[in-house]
């Protein structure tokens, strides 16, 4: 009987302190309880490339454990899509389904994301298949190049490169192809060729690998069907450096006061040269007689006052004020 009351009395005192704000147990925590900490994410974007069928297609991505499938983006009426902006997903592996509008299934493909990175995911068609290429968009610290790719669907059309009369570099039509740059600012035409044999689509384009790691050419139709060429880059930016901290700046009461008086001192310095320059412009007009004003003596005796007066401030000024010296305590009165 005494150890059962004992137990109850127990039990009774161990709740009381765990329902206390002070003897409350704590959270538990992810490391605690064994919950893996998600990874970060990743950078994705998706580029759509229908080539010559007119088709609008969407590219969906899987990941394990996960019912509901994320979109990546679409393209509509054939027209190619590819925008230059990344979102983030998360990392880890994957798997992509590219479809048509009534879901069926066109192409897959399956990747491992790995943190931090930026991805483009390339949708084309070509030889009546469509394909998914997963590209990383990222190069070595130390590369000694950097990768361009040309990704040329203008609708059956051939892209020619021109870096100099001796560098040319032809794009077969309905294809993707790297090329190895100088890591530097660089311009080169690009010339989309006619079907016809007619006049090429011409631009100038240039690339800045100072910015970013890597850059994309991209030709197809755009929504007004102009074959114009897009330089886009791709992977991470350049890390802005981060300024150094900036110094607090101390006040010292002392040196602005030395500051105040010199520049009150400065200020009675060129009032009084401007009052004696009047007292002697006023001066030789009464020696010569020559436009002497009427009421001259009335104005040298103001000039001399102020004159005084300025000489008084300037001295004032350029003496260091005493501090007030604390003010003697009241003498007691006597009760």
């Amino acid at each position: 009987m005494t150890k059962h009351v004992f137990l109850c009395a127990f039990l009774l005192s161990s709740a009381a302190l765990r329902a206390q704000p002070g003897g409350a147990e704590p959270a538990a925590t992810p490391e605690a309880s064994g919950a893996a900490t998600p990874p970060p994410p990743c950078s994705v974007r998706a580029w759509f490339f229908p080539g010559t069928e007119k088709a609008s297609v969407a590219l969906r991505m899987r990941r394990p454990n996960v019912e509901e499938p994320v979109m990546l983006g679409k393209a509509e009426g054939g027209v190619r899509s590819s925008p230059a902006f990344y979102d983030e997903r998360p990392a880890g592996n994957a798997a992509f389904e590219l479809i048509d509008t009534s879901g069926k299934v066109l192409a897959t493909a399956t990747a491992a994301l790995r943190a931090k990175m930026h991805y483009t995911l390339l949708a084309s068609r070509a030889g009546g298949q469509w394909k998914i290429d997963t590209l990383i968009d990222a190069v070595p610290p130390n590369a000694a190049d950097r990768p361009l790719r040309v990704v040329n669907f203008a609708r059956g059309r051939e892209t020619v490169l021109e870096f100099s009369p001796e560098k040319v570099e032809k794009i077969a039509p309905d294809s993707s192809r790297e090329l190895r740059m100088p890591p530097k600012t660089g311009n080169f035409n690009v010339k989309v060729l006619a079907p016809d044999g007619g006049p090429a689509a011409e631009t100038v384009a240039e690339i800045d690998y100072s910015e970013f790691p890597v850059a994309y050419v991209v030709v197809g139709p755009d929504h007004r069907d102009r074959m114009r060429p897009e330089v886009i880059p791709g992977g991470a930016p350049k890390a802005t450096p981060t300024p150094p901290p900036v110094a607090p700046v101390e006040f010292d009461l002392a040196q602005e006061r030395v500051k105040e008086r010199e520049a009150r001192v400065n200020a009675a310095k060129l009032e009084r040269g401007h009052l004696q320059s009047q007292m002697a412009i006023l001066k030789a007009q009464i020696a010569e007689g020559v436009n002497v004003p009427e009421n001259a003596t009335e104005l040298q005796s103001d000039l001399e006052k102020r004159i005084k007066q300025v000489e008084a401030d300037t001295r004032g000024a350029a003496t260091p004020a005493t501090p007030a010296s604390p003010a003697a305590p009241a003498p007691a009165r006597a009760n």
